[in-house]
Parts: structure tokens; sequence; C-alpha cells
């Protein structure tokens, strides 16, 4: 079970509603995962190459998103997959929509396409009537793999733009591709190539954040090699004539995909991350790279806070972000790599450890037991599940299966009430 990211780390949008009679009369934009505009986001979870869609509305129910709704390449749709969903209200319309990657098993085992398809929200959710495929590079398809989707502001416009990340077999290359205004027609924004690497498999992450507070998003690059795990991170900071400047090298990291935030207040995007070395009983660290007039700054350590999955909210409306960080590889009560959640506090001098909140599965109020590989907080998503006016944190325990577990907000903390679990 992979369970998808929606706030912070990443998010999208999609179609305009014919039945709009006057601007007065227009809904706001939806937020991500609010896939039928009730104000409440929908849980997403991919189900052997298919996605299951939990709706909050009453009576749009559950929901699953076959492999033929996009209309795929090959003649059998048993043959397909639905993979690296986003979601984002990329038409202003007020419902959410649903970015994917649609892949079919070709000749040869081989991968055919792949097709990045935008499914536009409406009140029933989506349902596959409003379908968008958005154009791919040119050349064979199979020497071609998109292997990520992201959902920002990647054009300093204030609206959600489809960031495609694609790789070439045959020149050893990637590339970052940025479509926008979804609603009216997409154009490719910026297209920044990256990275040739001998290996391609350990996958690349991107993050979009005005660090240098230009007004412009900048472009932060994370990318892997297969072998060792280790991460190189890069930042390209915007152009004043558009597009992105040259790649300047951050350090290296293992595993820990960086995230964007603004921790102390100031108004500068700060760059999150980890470092997990190879042995994780070691714990790795997490560090920060605070936003400033020339950029991101040098690495700076949050003492006595080991690494993992992060996620970013303001959870006490301060105007600081707070950092959860899934350590999905701790041990809990002697079970190995049971996990744990720690929340670490922004503070007007950045983010620290003091006043931190730790949770697992054995904590008093969180339904079920700590077990053995059972990874809690390998995935986190925060979204408006519940449709408070914070946002609610919805964890992944993979080791369980298709398990997540829904956390909401109260005073500033993870609150231990109400504590909901769900299984599929």
């Amino acid at each position: 079970m992979k369970l998808l990211a929606a706030a912070g780390s990443g998010v999208l949008a999609a179609g305009l509603a014919a039945a709009v009679a006057t601007p007065a009369q227009a809904k706001p934009p939806a937020a991500a995962w609010d896939l039928d505009g009730d104000g409440r986001a929908d849980r997403v979870v991919e189900v052997t190459g298919m996605l299951k869609v939990h709706y909050t509305r009453k009576g749009n129910g559950t929901r699953l998103i076959g492999r033929d709704i996009v209309k795929p390449v090959a003649a059998d749709p048993a043959a397909c997959s639905l993979a690296f969903p986003v979601s984002a209200d990329f038409d202003r319309d007020g419902y959410a929509d649903l970015a994917v990657v649609h892949r079919c098993l070709a000749t040869a085992g081989k991968w055919d396409g792949p097709l990045v398809t935008v499914l536009y929200g409406a009140r029933k959710g989506v349902t596959g009537k409003r379908v968008r495929h958005l154009p791919q590079p040119d050349g064979e398809l199979l020497v071609r793999e998109t292997f990520g989707l992201v959902a920002a502001d990647a054009t300093g416009d204030g609206r959600p733009d489809l960031v495609v990340l694609n790789r070439f077999h045959a020149e050893g290359s990637r590339e970052v591709r940025i479509f926008d205004r979804l609603a009216k027609g997409s154009s490719h924004a910026a297209t920044a190539a990256f990275g040739a690497q001998s290996h391609y498999a350990a996958g690349a992450t991107v993050v979009f954040g005005d660090f240098n507070r230009d007004r412009r998003p900048d472009l932060v690059i994370s990318d892997g090699d297969v072998e060792s795990d280790v991460k190189t991170i890069s930042v390209q900071y915007a152009r004043k004539s558009g597009g992105f400047g040259p790649s300047l090298p951050l350090g290296r990291t293992e595993r820990i995909d960086p995230i964007a935030a603004d921790v102390n207040g100031d108004g500068f995007t700060d760059l999150v991350g980890g470092f997990m070395p190879g042995d994780r009983t070691a714990k790795g660290r997490t560090w920060v790279r605070y936003g400033g007039r020339k950029g991101l700054g040098p690495l700076k350590r949050v003492p006595n806070t080991p690494s993992g999955t992060l996620a970013a909210a303001d959870l006490d409306g301060d105007g600081r972000s707070e950092i959860v960080v899934g350590q999905y590889w701790s041990a809990v009560d002697g079970r190995p790599t049971a996990g744990s959640l720690v929340v670490l506090r922004g503070s007007q001098k950045g983010l620290t450890a003091k006043g931190r909140q730790r949770i697992t599965q054995n904590t008093p109020g969180v339904p079920g037991e700590a077990g053995e590989s059972e990874y809690f907080g390998k995935a986190l998503t925060f979204a408006r599940y519940t449709g408070s006016p914070r946002p609610d944190l919805l964890v992944g325990a993979p080791g369980e299966g298709r398990v997540t577990y829904l956390f909401r907000v109260r005073n500033g903390r993870l609150s231990l009430t109400k504590v909901r679990r769900f299984v599929g």
C-alpha cells in the first residue's frame, strides 16, 4: 500500500464548472484531495494497480478507479497500472482533481506509454467523465519513463501546476516538465534538465519554494543512486526572465527526501531534510537550511532528532510550520521497525526539538498495538479530512497492509482523542 501525499510536500487541480453563472457565485478553489468539493479531503490509496477513493460526502461512498478509466494504450486493461497520484484544484472550480501516470505492459514485458492523465473532480467525485491526457516528449515510448508527479505552484502565479518527472533510458538524462493553466490549455512553462546518471531506479524528487523571497518559486532536486541510496541535493533559483538558473550543489543525504516549509516565520521558505545512514539503528539526523536574501543558507542539524519521512503544517496557527518526522525504522517496546512519530516545533529561532511530541501505536488513544516491521509513519499526509480549520494527519503503516491512522489537531498538537484506524 502506498499512501498518497497531499499537503506541504505536494498538491494539484483541474476543470471549470459550466454551471457557474456569475463570478460572485463561483466556488472558491478546493484544497487538495477534496475531489467532491464538500470541504473535506477524501482518502485515496493504491490497490494493485488501481486507485480506491473513500469519499467523505454522504452518498458518494467508496469508488474504485479502474485501469480502463483513462482509455489505456493497450487493449487489455488488466495489463495497465495507475501510479504516482497527486491532487489539486487545477481549474479552480471548487473540486480537487486527480493526476496519475497510466502505464501498460507491451511486448517483451516492457512498459508501454506512459500517459499522464488529469481526471477532473465534480460533486460526485472523480468519475472519468472529464479526462485530459497531457502531451509528453516526442520519441519512442519505450525509451522514456515517467517516474513521478508533483502538484505545486511552480510558476509563481498562485495556481497549482502539474510537474512531471521523466527519464530517458538512451541518453541517461532526466527532465522536469511543468504544465500550467490546465483549465485553459497546458503550456510548458519551463523544462529543467538534470542529473545524467548510470542508475535510474532510485528515483528523484523535486521541491519548490521561494527560498530568497523574490516571489518566484525555486527548484530543489534530490537525485539518487540506486546501489547505495545516496541522494545528491541541488538547487536551481528562478530567473527573472523565466526558467531556472544553473544547478548549485547542496550536499548529499540518504533516503530522506527534503521538504519546503517556513519553520521560523520570517517569510523565507526553508528546506528541511534528514540523513539516514545505511544502518538505520545509527539514527540519522534531521537538518534545516534556512532561506534568506541570498537563498538557502548552511546546513544546521536539529539536536536529538532522528530523521525519517517528513511532512509540514502549521499546527498552532502562529505562522511557523511544525515538522512531523515519521521514524518508521524505530523500535517500540522491543519490536524492531514498529515505527513512531515525532513532532518538531517551529519557532522564531527555527526548528526545535523543545516541546516535541512522540506517538507510537502503543500510545494511549491510538487504536491497535505496535508490531514488528509495521513501519508506522512511513507515509504522512496533511489534509483537511474532517473539515476542521487545522489540517489532519493521515499516517500509513505499510507493514500492516492497507492500514492508515487519522489524527486530528488540537491546541497545536496531534490529538489522541478520536484517533481513527482505517483498513482498506
